[in-house]
């Protein structure tokens, strides 16, 4: 039985690698020079998305940014680069070209990106600080510590709501009307859910600590980061008071992403 499956491994490894292969010689065909520069230049970003989910390269993070946060900005950059594409106008054979690598491309990000969240779930149980958690889905606050007021906003502060009702549909709402579905890949599912870990830091600013369950595609996930990176850079919260001083709280918040393909 052992034989069997193995070889049915090395068939399925066999046909992937012959058909990444066929995607790539037929990106090499192309006499299109724009079109072969808008492929080289997506992808400079793939490889480098690759590269910072490798889990034999040694990657030195300096940034202030979470190692989720740098994955949506190397995500925004491909939706950027996208945009190259359109602005030329494909015909059919060559927008089935587009389609067949986004999705061989995205699928070996998400072997990486898989094993990836694990490592990063790993690590961060092994934190002997645990930090203060609210379930932003009720209005349960879990608290580690004494905590005086939860995180609050100035359009909440009279609200019929409560404060942390409040503060959820502030980030709900945002998630409503920003989050775009992404259209680089067929998935065949109609819903999605992410579970993202967010925190209030002392300024009030919105961070993205990292995903605690992903909708198991690289860019669904990223698309809900970038989100997030909109609430940072617009919205300013009151945050959590212990001890009449300003402390972190952190946010486990859900996220349902309906899909609708055509």
């Amino acid at each position: 039985m052992k034989k069997i499956f193995l070889s049915v491994l090395l068939v399925l490894s066999f046909v992937s690698l012959a058909q990444e292969n066929n995607i790539i010689n037929d990106i090499k065909k192309i006499k299109n020079k724009e079109l072969a520069k808008a492929f080289a230049t997506q992808d400079v970003v793939f490889n480098e998305i690759e590269l910072f989910l490798n889990p034999k390269e040694v990657t030195k993070n300096d940034s202030l940014l979470s190692s989720v946060e740098i994955l949506s900005e190397l995500y925004n950059s491909i939706n950027k680069n996208n945009s190259a594409f359109y602005a030329l106008k494909l015909d059919k054979k060559e927008v089935e070209l587009l389609d067949s690598y986004y999705e061989y491309r995205l699928e070996k990000i998400d072997s990486l990106y898989k094993p990836f969240l694990t490592k990063q779930t790993t690590a961060s149980k092994q934190k002997t600080e645990t930090p203060t958690v609210t379930k932003i889905e009720s209005t349960k606050i879990e608290d580690t510590k004494i905590i005086e007021s939860a995180p609050s906003h100035e359009s909440c502060i009279n609200s019929e709501l409560g404060v942390n009702k409040c503060v959820q549909n502030i980030i709900l709402n945002k998630v409503r009307n920003n989050y775009n579905v992404p259209e680089y890949r067929t998935i065949g599912v109609p819903q999605l859910k992410i579970f993202l870990n967010l925190n209030i830091n002392k300024a009030g600013k919105l961070e993205t600590e990292k995903v605690l369950r992903s909708s198991g595609y690289f860019e669904y996930d990223m698309e809900a980061i970038r989100v997030m990176s909109i609430i940072k850079k617009n919205i300013t919260f009151i945050p959590a008071h212990s001890n009449g001083k300003p402390v972190n709280c952190s946010y486990v918040i859900p996220i349902n992403v309906a899909i609708i393909e055509d």
